[in-house]
């Protein structure tokens, strides 16, 4: 009897723990499925921690490339290259003072970046330097090379440089792609190509015809590949925006203005049917004036545009993200497929340092005719806190406190200024409290990044605020 009732004792046992066993088993499964489908939230907005400088009046063009650490070399007025920091500092020790001095009259110069080396295209002069602004004494005549041909008043671009240390120019005064040889000499060997922009992925050239209506592909020896889009050709439109993969050679096509068409199309000029409905897909509105002057494709093949707004006096910038397959990316910016920032005028241009963050030359507007060009870095990070909530400013003394908030703001000015109207945007641009007072209650709203326009009797404040 008792040998019966020890094997009762010790089959519970076992049963209650291979019981626990296999709950057990059951919660890390279903923790581990969570995990899987938890997404982390991203935020976008400026980033704090990089210093924004002006780098001049407009309508100067703003040329710019981005070396591998994020540092800057950047056109400027007075025939100069300037060299800024992965910060947003400029680096003092970059030739005087932070920039270089081109040595002919040319005002037009075209920074190009390959294998830790800056080259600097100064009309028919094409110099290469170290990122320490040290010229390289090895390249062409004495770290130059002089084209044989045209007029030095013209501009040059590089599109790309060869193993053999041969270079393809875009070149203005042949109004299109020449092969420049290491003593200047153009090779005749290679045909001439017509173009107003040019890309070289995988050993082809694309290019944009000189009306900017059609996109041509060519080999490297200039010959045109013929079965190619449409009889060797694709036509996108003059006011189109264009943007190349550089990895397969894919390019996009978009209008400026909302709603925007975009077009996706193979390396082999075909529409990508997979893309969108039928190759073309249809972005309305985000609710806000805007539109579009910058388009750019990341690592993904997901497809970003850059502009700017209206929806304050001082305007603000637009940016938003598709899918690979054309539709609308909410997992962009909390939520929705784009962010809005009431930061200056609007992002003129931007270069992806990588698929998280972009460096922008943003239109700053100072009163109602004066703007400036300046440097600002935009983030898609989990951490509010990288987050800029200080990117307006206008003439004038204003803080918000406390920020970040969880229920009650009050909005300080300086002793001579009263308070008009208090409005406060989301990030769709969608105007959720319109008051006029300086405490204001924001406990009932969702966390994330909230906009702030101030209208005093003096001036006219825009501020980011984070909602705990």
């Amino acid at each position: 009897m008792l040998e019966k009732t020890e094997s009762y004792a010790f089959r519970f046992l076992f049963s209650v723990n291979l019981i626990k066993i296999i709950i057990m088993k059951f919660i890390n499964l279903l923790l581990f499925c969570c995990a899987i489908f938890v997404k982390s939230q991203y935020y976008v907005g400026v980033d704090q921690n990089y210093q924004s400088s002006v780098i001049y009046a407009p309508p100067t063009t703003v040329n710019f490339v981005a070396s591998p650490e994020g540092d800057l070399f950047i056109s400027a007025p007075g025939r100069s290259i300037c060299k800024y920091l992965a910060s947003g500092l400029k680096d003092l020790s970059f030739g005087s003072g932070g920039c270089k001095s081109a040595l002919t009259s040319s005002s037009y110069l075209k920074p190009y970046i390959k294998d830790n080396a800056l080259y600097i295209n100064d009309a028919k002069e094409i110099t290469k330097y170290d990122f320490y602004g040290n010229i390289d004494q090895s390249f062409g005549n004495s770290g130059k090379i002089t084209i044989n041909g045209g007029s030095s008043t013209s501009y040059s671009e590089i599109v790309h440089i060869n193993n053999d240390g041969s270079l393809l120019v875009l070149f203005n005064w042949y109004n299109g792609i020449i092969k420049v040889l290491q003593n200047g000499d153009i090779d005749n060997a290679f045909k001439l190509i017509a173009a107003k922009e040019a890309y070289v992925v995988n050993g082809e050239i694309i290019v944009r015809s000189p009306d900017l209506n059609y996109i041509r592909k060519f080999d490297m020896l200039g010959n045109q590949i013929s079965n190619f889009g449409d009889q060797g050709q694709v036509f996108i439109g003059a006011e189109s925006l264009l943007s190349v993969s550089k990895t397969k050679g894919d390019f996009y096509s978009s209008n400026k203005s909302f709603p925007l068409t975009v077009r996706k199309y193979s390396s082999s000029g075909v529409l990508d049917q997979a893309f969108g409905n039928g190759g073309s897909s249809i972005v309305a509105s985000p609710g806000i004036e805007a539109e579009i002057n910058d388009m750019k494709i990341d690592s993904s093949n997901k497809i970003l545009f850059f502009g700017q707004t209206y929806i304050t006096y001082y305007g603000g910038s637009l940016i938003l993200r598709l899918k690979q397959d054309g539709r609308s990316d909410t997992d962009f910016n909390n939520g929705s497929y784009f962010s809005y920032l009431p930061a200056g005028y609007g992002i003129v241009s931007a270069k992806l340092l990588n698929d998280n963050k972009y460096v922008c030359v943003t239109r700053i507007r100072r009163s109602l005719t004066l703007y400036e060009n300046g440097l600002s870095q935009i983030l898609r990070t989990e951490n509010l806190q990288e987050l800029s909530n200080t990117e307006a400013k206008n003439e004038g003394k204003i803080t918000i406190s406390p920020n970040p908030v969880k229920d009650m703001f009050t909005i300080h000015l300086d002793k001579k200024e009263k308070i008009i109207s208090v409005k406060l945007f989301d990030n769709t641009g969608r105007l959720i409290l319109n008051t006029s007072y300086a405490e204001n209650n924001i406990n009932h709203l969702n966390k994330g990044i909230y906009f702030l326009e101030v209208k005093t009797s003096g001036n006219s404040y825009t501020r980011k605020i984070i909602k705990e």
